[in-house]
């Protein structure tokens, strides 16, 4: 399958999100997130994540060991790169400007 093809499934996604009043979809390395980005997606205790909020550009959550070989596969997609002394939770509520809870 060609990225547009991948780009027509978030873009449908993305629609389903707003329909229901979702703000976002997150998706774990899973088949789904092959399904969905066209990358295969290591599933181990780091994480790694699909994030696709209901306006604007998914990307993906990825430690930096893991992020060269998803580019490869589909290096139109964003990514947010975490290192291992970084806490991937912290990481992507910044990036999706989520208040933290207490």
């Amino acid at each position: 399958m060609t990225p547009n093809a991948f780009a027509g499934r978030l873009t449908r996604a993305q629609t389903a999100l707003r329909e229901v009043g979702a703000d976002w979809l997150l998706v774990p390395a899973s088949h789904d997130f092959l399904w969905l980005t066209g990358a295969h997606a290591r599933s181990t205790e780091r994480m790694v994540l699909l994030a696709v909020p209901g306006e604007g550009e998914a990307f993906i959550v990825v430690p930096r060991l893991e992020a060269d070989a998803l580019r490869q596969e589909r290096p139109d997609l964003a990514q947010l790169v975490w290192d291992e002394h970084e806490d991937p939770f912290e990481r992507l509520a910044e990036r999706a400007m989520l208040s933290p809870t207490t």
